[in-house]
């Protein structure tokens, strides 16, 4: 589901303005790290699959802000396990907070994927699968 947004605003704190906007409540819940890296390997591969394929389009976006940049690439910007809902059957259903949406290098988007330390993370196999998956997308795309 894309949220549809009810209203939108700004407001002001000090010299900062933020934005904000309403929505619908998405379906899906969230997955802790310990149930996460539980899961069953065939959905931890369609998990990584439907990752690699939403980062890609992300990274592969013109049309809603256009990169001059061929290394640059618009980012999500905070792609932690924590903004991941995921549906009864486990697998990933939606993708949330796009506050620290940015241009950057694509790769950055991987630094949560890939980190094994915080228990907010998916850990380094899970991130190395997906990495995998989305460079084979990359060099399928520069064949074509």
């Amino acid at each position: 589901d894309i949220p549809n947004v009810f209203f939108s605003g700004t407001f002001s704190v000090g010299r900062e303005e933020f934005a904000y906007f309403v929505s619908k409540r998405l379906d899906g819940k969230k997955l802790s790290k310990a149930e996460f890296i539980e899961l069953d390997k065939e959905t931890l591969f369609q998990n990584a699959e439907i990752i690699a394929k939403f980062l890609y389009r992300l990274h592969n976006e013109k049309d809603i802000f256009p990169i001059r940049r061929k290394d640059l690439a618009l980012l999500h910007g905070d792609f932690s396990l924590n903004h991941i809902l995921f549906n009864d059957e486990n697998a990933v259903c939606g993708i949330l907070d796009f506050a620290d949406c940015r241009v950057g290098k694509p790769k950055s988007d991987f630094i949560y994927l890939l980190d094994d330390e915080d228990d907010e993370e998916f850990g380094s196999s899970f991130g190395e699968m997906v990495l995998g998956m989305y460079e084979s997308y990359k060099a399928s795309d520069k064949r074509a």
